[in-house]
């Protein structure tokens, strides 16, 4: 799960500037030396320089170390809550990935004002081909009785397993998309629209 934040690190930074994610690879952003792979270790690396580039000595952001250790947080949490209430596989590995694509597009919307489009089309690719893939994913239900399972809809019945989790994934889909529309006017109509002028980005920085 640390790893994992410390590549939505580089998802954060990197996206809102239109870069690439593998190039160039994980460099100072001001001397440029490439970071090692002993100094990229999630949260140790941060801590044994003291939050400075090994090269240059410039100071690196808390920031990097407080998402991995979130995001490390959250995996373990997601892992620890599969194991208690007897989840399948399928849907704690789902919540793993979708609780990854969540917290980039937090802090990159906290940072910029902007959630950005691949995000959200990754996330519905994923749901979409996930609950085509793994038809238990769809289902919540657990050994605790915790969870109910979702509604199979009568005029389903006879459809083959994976094209009724597809229709739930929609559903599901589709009822967040409309919670977040309705946040979206709620919110121009109770706070206002606003335009926000940013400085330029530096595109020399990177992770």
């Amino acid at each position: 799960g640390c790893c994992v934040g410390s590549f939505l690190n580089v998802v954060i930074w990197r996206l809102p500037l239109g870069m690439s994610l593998s190039v160039p690879a994980s460099h100072c952003p001001k001397c440029g030396t490439d970071i090692k792979l002993y100094d990229n270790i999630p949260i140790i690396a941060w801590l044994v320089l003291k939050g400075k580039c090994r090269a240059c000595r410039v100071s690196i952001p808390p920031r990097y170390i407080i998402i991995e250790a979130i995001t490390g947080f959250l995996w373990l949490a997601i892992m620890y809550s599969g194991k208690y209430y007897q989840l399948p596989l399928s849907q704690v590995f789902a919540a793993l990935i979708l609780t990854s694509v969540i917290v980039a597009a937090s802090l990159i919307d906290i940072e910029t004002r902007t959630i950005p489009t691949q995000l959200i089309y990754f996330g519905i690719s994923f749901a979409l081909m996930f609950a085509l893939a793994f038809p238990e994913s769809q289902l919540l239900s657990s050994a605790h009785g915790l969870f109910e399972i979702q509604p199979t809809y009568s005029f389903l019945s006879d459809f083959n397993p994976r094209l009724r989790s597809l229709f739930h994934c929609v559903i599901n889909i589709s009822i967040a998309y409309i919670f977040m529309f309705l946040c979206a006017k709620l919110g121009k109509r109770v706070f206002g629209q606003h335009t926000i002028n940013c400085d330029p980005p530096e595109i020399g920085r990177a992770h």
